[in-house]
This record gives C-alpha cells, sequence and structure tokens, in this order.
C-alpha cells in the first residue's frame, strides 16, 4: 500500500511539472474547465423555461428563483460533464434549446480531447524522435571529425616531404620529377580537404534550414570536430611559414591558393553559425580558435618574398599589387 501510494505521488508530481512546463497544455485544459462550467450554467438558466435539464420529460425545476439556481448548478455542471464525455448515463437529458447546445458542446468537447491528446502523444514523440536524431548528428560529425584528422596528417607528411626535398641542392633531373609529384600530390590533398571543409557547411547549413541543430546535436560532437579541424588549418599554416622561399613559391599555385581559400571561406561560415546559434560555450570557444586560425593562414602566404608577388598569388590578378603595410610586416627577408 506505502509503494502504491509513493508510485502516486511520483506520477502525480511528474504530471504536475508536465503540465507547468507545458504553458500550451495547461492553457486547454484551462479552456476545457471554463468551458463545461459556463456550459452547465447555461443549462441551469434555461431549465425553468423548459429548454434545459429534465427528467422523463419534465424540467428538474419550474420555478425561477435565485436559490433554485444555485441548487441546480451542481446537476448543471454534472450533465454538462457527462455530456463533453458523452457518457449519457440517461438520468437526465437535454430539453428543447439544450438539445442543441448539448450538440454543440459534444463537438466542442471531442476536439479539445483530441487536442489534448495529441500534445501529450507528440511530447513524447518528439523526445524519442530527438534522441534518434541526437545519435545520428552525433555519428555524422565523428565521422565528419575521423576525416579532418585524416585530412591533417596527410597535410603533415606531404608537407614534410615537400620540405625534406627543397632541401636537396636542385640540379638533378629526379630531384626536379619528385618535387613535382610532391606538388602535385599536395594539390589532391588540398581539394580532399577542401571538399570535407565544404561538407562540413553544406550539412550544418542543410540542418539549420530544419531548426536550431545545435540544441538537438551533442556538444561533445561539435567540440570534436571544431578541434580536428583547427588542427588541420593549424597546421597547414605551421608548413606553409616553414617551407624554403622557393617551396612557397612554387606550391601556392592558383588551384591551391584557390581550394585553400574556399576552405578557409567555408570555415568561416560555420564559425559564423557556431557564433550566431551555438549555446554551449566550449563549442564556441573552439571555433571562435578555428576563425583565428582561418585568418592567420593567408598571413602565412605573404611570408613569399616581394619579387615573387604575392598579392597576385593570393588573388589570383595577372598585374602585381602593391603590398600593404601588413603585409609588409609578414614578409620574410629574401
Amino acid at each position: 500500500m506505502r509503494k502504491i501510494k509513493q508510485t502516486v505521488s511520483k506520477r502525480s508530481h511528474e504530471m504536475f511539472i508536465f503540465l507547468v512546463e507545458e504553458v500550451g497544455m495547461l492553457r486547454y485544459i484551462v479552456f476545457f474547465a471554463v468551458a463545461v462550467i459556463i456550459f452547465g450554467i447555461a443549462y441551469t438558466l434555461l431549465t425553468p423555461i423548459s429548454h434545459g435539464i429534465g427528467q422523463n420529460s419534465t424540467p428538474l425545476f419550474e420555478v425561477y428563483t435565485f436559490v433554485a439556481f444555485l441548487n441546480g448548478i451542481p446537476n448543471g455542471i454534472y450533465f454538462s460533464i457527462i455530456t463533453v464525455s458523452s457518457l449519457g448515463y440517461g438520468d437526465m437529458h437535454p430539453m428543447g434549446y439544450s438539445k442543441a447546445l448539448a450538440c454543440i458542446q459534444v463537438l466542442l468537447g471531442l476536439a479539445l480531447i483530441g487536442i489534448m491528446i495529441a500534445k501529450v502523444t507528440s511530447r513524447r514523440l518528439s523526445y524519442h524522435v530527438e534522441r534518434l536524431f541526437g545519435f545520428d548528428a552525433q555519428k555524422r560529425l565523428e565521422d565528419i571529425a575521423a576525416k579532418f584528422d585524416t585530412s591533417r596528417d596527410d597535410i603533415a607528411k606531404i608537407m614534410s616531404k615537400l620540405a625534406d626535398t627543397y632541401q636537396i641542392t636542385p640540379g638533378e633531373t629526379s630531384i626536379d620529377e619528385d618535387r613535382g609529384s610532391l606538388i602535385a600530390h599536395f594539390r589532391n590533398v588540398i581539394s580532399n580537404f577542401q571538399l570535407k571543409c565544404v561538407e562540413l557547411r553544406d550539412y550544418l547549413l542543410e540542418e539549420m534550414a530544419q531548426g536550431n541543430y545545435f540544441q538537438i546535436a551533442p556538444a561533445s560532437a561539435m567540440v570534436r570536430v571544431g578541434e580536428a579541424l583547427d588542427d588541420a588549418f593549424f597546421i597547414l599554416s605551421q608548413h606553409i611559414t616553414s617551407l624554403p622561399t622557393q617551396a612557397r613559391t612554387e606550391i601556392l599555385d592558383g588551384h591551391n591558393r584557390q581550394g585553400i581559400s574556399e576552405a578557409i571561406n567555408s570555415q568561416k561560415q560555420v564559425c559564423d553559425l557556431v557564433d550566431r546559434h551555438a549555446t554551449d560555450s566550449n563549442t564556441q570557444a573552439v571555433f571562435q580558435r578555428i576563425g583565428e586560425t582561418c585568418d592567420q593562414v593567408p598571413v602565412s602566404y605573404f611570408a613569399v618574398p616581394e619579387e615573387s608577388q604575392p598579392n597576385q598569388l593570393l588573388q589570383g590578378t595577372d598585374e602585381p599589387q602593391q603590398p600593404s603595410e601588413r603585409d609588409d610586416e609578414h614578409t620574410d627577408s629574401p
């Protein structure tokens, strides 16, 4: 018996919390109760003129007095409840205009009850849907993070090989061929990295079009993606600045420049989405760091000497541009 009381108390508390949290549901319940009372009073008011509640085709009371009205209100509310719930015990029945009133109340009651049941069901269903969506989002983000880890390793390997190759004294044909093959490999690595950056951006934009993705997606998975992406950009920036001048000049051709630029631009859009919609502080922090790292990557391109026309390499123009004051600050000595 004690266990039953505890269970009932627990369920009652959960129901109260549910009704308080679901303001819309509470509003429907209040409206439903008020409608039942109003219809009950209407039945009572119509009874003395033979258009209210009757028993055996006779009104419950025929003389209208205030006392009779007060005594008749409980019967009116009782009849309103059994009418709206479609119980119809048969001990009372509507008379005259109350027949039309009872029909209206039944239709209104069925609609309200249906809405309330739908609200309870949708609440439970949405909970399970959110859990499934969160699991799917976590799996998708973990896959994306793994791809960025692979890109980071590929970038580190190819850049290390390029650095070793350009440290060898030029002049041998085999060395030039090695450099050409490595630059072609670097182009493929940058292309794959750029595609993965665009994939992340398009995925988040598509999900955000359906609702606030960051309220459902696990924050830990977003942080994992952000850290993997930041590592990839950091490795790219560090290796570019560490390459010899000749290597940077040859590697940063139009195709690679465009691929890196598109990767940076797509991730800046991702950072903007996170900044405007994400609520988790760790997620915001890691993507702010990505934005800072992306801003540092183009700066490394200005390390190419002035005679190599760095701005032409960056902007893809046919005519050399005069370096700005910010460019001069980041220019290495030839």
